[in-house]
C-alpha cells in the first residue's frame, strides 16, 4: 500500500509502513464520522420537510410505524427530495391518522402565554 506515496515513503519500509498504518487508522475514524454526519443530515432534512408540510417529525415517524409502513429517515428524506408528492401524501396520511387517534391534541401545549411564579406584575401595593 506504500506505492501511493512518493519519495522515501514509497521505497523505505521503516518510513512508509507507519504512514500506511496511520492512513488506515484515519480512514476507519472517517468512515464512522461520515455515518454520524449522514444521520444528522437525514434528521435535519426530514425535520425541514416535516415543517414544510405542517407536521412534527416524531408524529410522522410514530404514525407511519403504527400503520406498518417501515420507512426510515434516509428513505423519507430521499422521498422528500426526489418524490415530493409521495412525501406530501405520507405527511397527509400521518396528519389524518393523528387526528383520528387524538394524538395531535395530546401533543399540543395547553398554554399560550408566559408562566410566572410569584410575580405580581401590574399590581401596586
Amino acid at each position: 500500500m506504500m506505492w501511493k506515496y512518493y519519495g522515501r515513503r514509497q521505497h523505505i519500509y521503516s518510513i512508509g509502513a507507519p504512514m500506511v498504518h496511520r492512513a488506515l487508522r484515519y480512514s476507519t475514524k472517517s468512515t464512522q464520522l461520515k455515518k454520524k454526519y449522514m444521520r444528522e443530515m437525514w434528521t435535519m432534512r426530514l425535520g425541514a420537510a416535516c415543517n414544510q408540510h405542517g407536521i412534527e417529525e416524531d408524529e410522522l415517524l410514530s404514525s407511519l410505524t403504527e400503520a406498518n409502513i417501515p420507512l426510515n429517515r434516509k428513505v423519507l428524506t430521499d422521498l422528500s427530495i426526489y418524490e415530493p408528492r409521495s412525501f406530501q401524501s405520507l405527511a397527509t396520511f400521518a396528519k389524518q391518522r393523528n387526528e383520528q387517534s387524538g394524538l395531535s391534541d395530546a401533543l399540543k401545549p395547553t398554554f399560550t402565554g408566559i408562566l410566572t411564579h410569584g410575580h405580581d406584575g401590574d399590581k401596586k401595593k
